[in-house]
């Protein structure tokens, strides 16, 4: 959640003319809902560059899925293993996350997780395979370690040059690994990138902050890469600068200090 005093901050800096959005692991009804409230006027970035979309009506203006050739075969060598993903997907109208069977505690964890925040885009199905004709942005695969690390030397062998692929445990479902997979594309400082050349806004000054390993490839596209305190070491290591938390409100005086600089 966003403390009140760094919303009321920054919906005051936003109607001086900050330029300020969102680049997020999220999907975009997702960071609507977090930054409902403020008014936010440039597009966002959701579901780690997949997705820039406008944020008060949620349309999507650029649509980075994976190619619909490869996402068959990568399906393919997941279902072989026994390891049906959540599909995020695109349907031409609206957004979708087909599911099938849930079959352990970490995929019942995210599909919990999933409908406790009331995800519209929910659809249980008994064919996933045949969702797999819309706009893929994400195969999602939940497993234990021991049975997904075959997987994941497979896919990324196979697939590397058409995917970005993530590895890693989710810290809030200990125990189970998570396996990501997106258009190559699909990265936030692509989409920043994309982003900068679809309005009319400075970049010769353009400051990221950052909290996870997902948040390192802005650092190449960034003037200065802020990270908060409790972002993993080899974050901070590629950061300029390490502030404290967005919870004690250090993320947005930082952001009003630097507007302050700018007009000196």
């Amino acid at each position: 959640m966003i403390p009140n005093y760094s919303k009321r901050k920054l919906n005051e800096l936003l109607s001086q003319g900050l330029n300020f959005t969102v680049a997020s692991a999220r999907n975009g009804n997702s960071v609507r809902s977090l930054f409902n409230g403020i008014d936010l006027r440039l597009p966002v970035v959701g579901s780690n560059g997949a997705y820039i979309s406008e944020f008060k009506t949620g349309a999507p203006l650029m649509i980075n899925a994976i190619d619909s050739n490869v996402v068959k075969e990568i399906f393919s060598t997941i279902k072989i293993l026994n390891s049906i993903p959540f599909v995020t997907s695109h349907n031409g109208m609206q957004d979708c996350l087909h599911f099938k069977d849930i079959s352990n505690e970490g995929m019942l964890w995210y599909l919990n997780q999933r409908t406790g925040a009331g995800d519209r885009r929910l659809r249980r199905t008994t064919n996933v395979e045949e969702k797999l004709d819309e706009r893929i942005i994400c195969l999602n695969v939940i497993n234990r370690k021991e049975d997904i690390e075959d997987l994941f030397s497979d896919v990324l062998t196979q697939f590397a040059d058409h995917v970005e692929i993530n590895y890693f445990e989710n810290p809030y479902s200990p125990g189970w690994q998570w396996m990501t997979i997106y258009y190559r594309r699909a990265t936030k400082d692509f989409a920043i990138r994309e982003l900068i050349n679809m309005v009319d806004v400075r970049v010769d000054e353009l400051i990221v902050f950052e909290d996870n390993h997902n948040d390192i490839s802005m650092f190449n596209i960034a003037t200065k890469a802020v990270a908060v305190r409790y972002a993993p070491d080899e974050v901070k290591l590629h950061a300029s600068q390490t502030i404290g938390t967005n919870q004690e409100d250090w993320v947005i005086d930082y952001i009003a200090d630097d507007m302050k600089r700018m007009r000196c």
